[in-house]
Order: structure tokens, then C-alpha cells, then sequence
């Protein structure tokens, strides 16, 4: 073994002093089958090297991001190369050992050592580069949250302005941590939580963190949207993903809106910093709205509002402003009956809005005393069990009966396959609509015209939601009633194709929903 070896180093001498220096790149490819462990050698030490270095930043970056900073891009694309040559290092060492024969650490396949050695020695210069780079004066920066206003709208009535100033003034009260606003659906709770974030944001010393918990509320669902919308840096998981927000948040004032919770959520696990309120001088507070009042409770709420519908007046305008002045004014009876109808709709806004919508442009009295008939008779299919929320659907179920078509009405169901409270990607749900064929467009060259025209029409009735340019959303309240009419009214006649697996199953609403709610498969909403 020793002579092998011996034989090896004095061939490759011989070679280096016989070959001419004007022909270095020769000579050096001629001695790499020689110089193969050498190199492997040289290779792994300084990678090793290598790897000590990224420790120490990897390090540092990791205490950088439990003071609330987030990795700088430079570190982050350094970190991933030597990942990558690292994963190269190992390849070459595998392809070096299965050559390795009994008699030593020389291998007589000179062809093989030649490319293992040349890769080595190139691979070597690599990782010298990346050590000499890898000296960062700084590894992650501090990022400021870019959250923009929400648009609220101007139609703001005199009872939504008194219930923001009293939430307003328990948000100044150091008495009061955590904050509740409460009640049915459609009443006007995101949207007045929407006005306490652009008030905030505008007007005071917290920094304020706007999250929507929904109906599938989780703690890592909460942290996944801190890290989106406020930019966050990202842990490995749920407690050092906590630590990152809490170390961000701990040391200033803050205000975390949550909007629409439906249980109790330990905001702890999250990272929110406890205790809450007032804190060594800073100001640490969490508003949440709700359906249920029980979850106040389980939240331990210090403070609660209750939100209630429109008074008969402001309820009135609004419907007139949906239904349009032309509309009212253009029979005698019509004023009267629109009064008739606002009653039915017990001062709720979305009902409002959305049926104010539908009878637009019904001048002929006789329809509006059948809206208010159906809107009546919806209470027949009531019993006293009834949940509250079950009523607004039966009100707003007069909107989707009132759409012009039962493909716009199915479109219009197809809309709940989309998680709560998520961005609709047009496009998306144009390409979903022709998937189980509510939607056949015959002109190739402007194959979703047809379906942006429906998206406006369900715009126009207001069961949709504007979210951009290029999204479109489904008030939870509406996708609530969608479902309801699904599963309970019992809608038939929407034919379509569900993939489950590789294969292509053919359902009814029913099952298509069904099977989209069962978390086995939701449509993804963005590219």
C-alpha cells in the first residue's frame, strides 16, 4: 500500500518538473488523476471551513430575527449557495469512495480520478469565494409594515360613528387588554373594524396589525398571515415563528385588530406578547369581532359592543341610495312599499345593500308587493330553533333568486368552493366556471369576455365583492348563505368535474361542495 502510494507521488513529480511552465493548463491536467486525494482532501477541509462560517451567520441571522428584522437578501442568496456547494461536495466525495480499491487511497481507474479530481479542485476554488464573501458587516434589516388603508366607503350613519368612538375610547382606557365587538352577520362588524385600523394607522402611536381569523381559524394560519401582510421574518415553526413576532412586538405599542374569530385562540402561541395593556410604558391591546358573544367570553374580553342594525331611518337611505332615486320616485306607491320592505329587512346592511340592489329598476308595484310577499313568507319556513343567522339567508336568498339566470345563480354558488374571506382570482374562477360547464365560451379569441361579464353582473348585485382589480371576494355572510342553500334548500343542477387524485369525478352541487369543505381540496384563488 505504501508502494502505491509512493509510486503515485513520484510519477506526479516527475510529471510536474518534465512538462514545460508554457504549458501549465496541460501539465495540470495531466497530474489530476495523480492528485485525486489530495484534492478531495483540500476540498473537504475548506469546506468544513466553509461550513463554520454559514453556522455563524446562520447564527446571527436567527438572533437577528428574534429582535423582529428580517434576513437581508444578500445573506439569504450566500446561505442557499453554500447549501447547494455543500450538496456538490458530497456528490464528489461519493463518487471518490466508490473508487477507492484495497490497496490504499489510490485507485488505478485514472480516468474516473481525473474528473473527480478536476471537479475537486474546481469545486475548492468555489468554496474559497464563498468564505471570502461570506464576511457580512450586517445580516438582516429592519422592515416597517406596509399595510394600506382599507376603502371604507363616505356612507357612514351616525350610529356606526358613535359605536367607532366608544371602541376608540376603551382603546385609550389602559383598564382594557382585549376588546370585543360582536353580533350577527352583515351587521357592519369587518367594516367598522376597518375604520378603527385607518383611524389608528393614521392617528396614534401603535403599530397596527389587521389579521382575518375566519370560520378555520388556526394559530398557524394566524402566523402565516402576520408573515404576509406584515412582513414578518419566517421561523421553522409554530413556537420559533412566535418568537420572531413576539420579539418584533415586545418592545413598542401595538394594536392587533382580529376580525371575524369564531373560537377561542391562544394569541400566546401566536407570539402576541403577554400580559397585554400597559406594559413598561408600552401600550399593548387586541380587538376582535365576532358572531358569538359566548366568545368573547372564552377571549376574555374586558370590554364588549355589541353591533346592531340601522335605525329605520338610515336604513331607509341606504336602501334608497342602492335602489336608486329613478326607481323610487317612479310610481306613487313604490316610497310606501320600499318602506314595507326595509322593515322586513330589520336594519341589517348587507340585506340592505344587496336586496336594495336587486330591485333596482322594478317600477311596476306589483313587484315590490311580491318582494315583500316572499320576503314575508320566508318566516313560514322558520321554526323557533332557528339559529339567528339562518333568517338573513332566507332575506338574502330573495338577491339570488332575483339574478337574471340559473347559470348567473350557479356561478354565483360556485363562488363558496373558495375558503372564507380568500381572494378570488377572476381569472381563476372564470377558468373554474368552464370547468364543471356553467361557462361555454365559443369564441377562442375572447374566450373569458363571457365570464367577466357575469362577474359584473354579480357585482352589480352586490353578492360579490370588488378586491382589486383582478380579484374578486364572497362576503362570509354570502358564502354562508351559498352553502346554507346547498346543503339545506337543496339547489340542484350544477354538473360538475371535481378532481379527486388523477381521476375526474362527476358531482352535483351537493358533492362538489361537500367535497371542496372537507379540506380534501380547495381551489386555489391567486397564480
Amino acid at each position: 500500500m505504501w508502494l502505491v502510494s509512493f509510486l503515485g507521488k513520484t510519477i506526479t513529480a516527475a510529471i510536474a518538473a518534465a512538462v514545460p511552465s508554457c504549458i501549465g493548463p496541460l501539465s495540470e491536467n495531466i497530474v489530476y488523476p495523480f492528485k485525486v486525494s489530495d484534492n478531495v482532501r483540500a476540498l473537504v477541509l475548506t469546506t468544513s471551513a466553509l461550513a463554520a462560517i454559514q453556522a455563524d451567520v446562520q447564527e446571527k441571522v436567527e438572533n437577528a430575527e428574534l429582535q423582529g428584522l428580517v434576513q437581508n437578501n444578500q445573506v439569504k442568496q450566500w446561505l442557499d449557495q453554500v447549501e447547494m456547494v455543500r450538496g456538490e461536495l458530497d456528490d464528489i466525495k461519493n463518487r471518490y469512495e466508490k473508487r477507492l480499491r484495497c490497496l490504499g487511497d489510490r485507485s488505478f481507474n485514472c480516468w474516473s480520478n481525473y474528473w473527480i479530481s478536476k471537479d475537486a479542485k474546481k469545486k475548492s476554488t468555489e468554496v474559497q469565494e464563498l468564505r471570502d464573501r461570506g464576511k457580512f458587516e450586517e445580516v438582516a434589516i429592519q422592515i416597517t409594515p406596509q399595510v394600506q388603508e382599507f376603502s371604507v366607503g363616505s356612507d357612514v350613519v351616525p350610529q356606526e360613528e358613535a359605536d367607532l368612538q366608544e371602541i376608540l375610547r376603551y382603546i385609550d382606557n389602559d383598564e382594557y387588554d382585549i376588546i370585543g365587538i360582536w353580533g350577527m352577520g352583515g351587521v357592519g362588524k369587518t367594516r367598522l373594524l376597518r375604520r378603527i385600523h385607518n383611524h389608528c394607522k393614521r392617528s396614534s402611536d401603535f403599530d397596527v396589525l389587521f389579521v382575518t381569523a375566519s370560520r378555520e381559524c388556526s394559530v398557524e394560519k394566524l402566523q402565516e398571515e402576520l408573515c404576509d401582510e406584515h412582513g414578518f421574518g419566517r421561523g421553522t415553526g409554530v413556537v420559533s415563528q412566535a418568537r420572531i413576532i413576539s420579539n418584533y412586538l415586545g418592545n413598542r405599542n401595538f394594536l392587533v385588530l382580529l376580525d371575524d374569530l369564531w373560537d377561542q385562540i391562544d394569541l400566546q402561541r401566536v407570539g402576541i406578547p403577554f400580559p397585554l395593556g400597559l406594559v413598561n410604558q408600552f401600550k399593548r391591546k387586541v380587538v376582535l369581532t365576532t358572531r358569538l358573544v359566548s366568545v368573547c367570553g372564552l377571549m376574555e374580553v374586558k370590554k364588549s359592543l355589541k353591533v346592531v342594525g340601522l335605525d329605520p331611518e338610515h336604513a331607509f337611505r341606504l336602501f334608497k341610495e342602492k335602489v336608486g332615486n329613478e326607481t323610487i320616485h317612479s310610481h306613487p306607491l313604490i316610497s310606501s312599499l320600499a318602506i314595507d320592505v326595509v322593515k322586513e329587512l330589520n336594519g341589517l346592511p348587507l340585506a340592505l345593500i344587496t336586496i336594495g340592489r336587486s330591485m333596482y329598476g322594478k317600477r311596476d308595484p306589483r313587484e315590490w308587493e311580491d318582494a315583500i310577499d316572499l320576503l314575508k313568507r320566508s318566516r313560514l319556513n322558520e321554526i323557533e330553533t332557528t339559529p339567528e343567522e339562518e333568517k338573513i339567508y332566507y332575506k338574502l336568498k330573495f338577491s339570488f333568486d332575483s339574478l337574471e339566470s340559473a347559470e348567473l345563480q350557479n356561478c354565483f354558488l360556485a363562488c363558496s368552493l373558495w375558503p372564507e374571506d380568500f381572494p378570488i382570482y377572476k381569472i381563476k374562477l372564470i377558468e373554474c366556471w368552464m370547468g364543471l360547464g356553467l361557462l361555454c365560451a365559443f369564441d377562442a379569441q375572447n374566450i373569458y369576455n363571457p365570464g367577466y361579464t357575469l362577474i359584473g353582473k354579480l357585482l352589480s348585485a352586490c353578492l360579490l365583492e370588488e378586491e382589486g382589480s383582478d380579484f374578486v371576494k364572497m362576503h362570509d355572510v354570502m358564502r354562508d348563505m351559498a352553502l346554507w342553500l346547498v346543503h339545506t334548500v337543496g339547489i340542484q343542477g350544477i354538473n360538475g368535474l371535481c378532481k379527486r387524485g388523477l381521476e375526474l369525478i362527476k358531482c352535483y352541487t351537493r358533492e362538489v361542495v361537500g367535497f371542496m369543505q372537507s379540506g380534501r381540496h380547495y381551489l386555489q384563488a391567486k397564480n
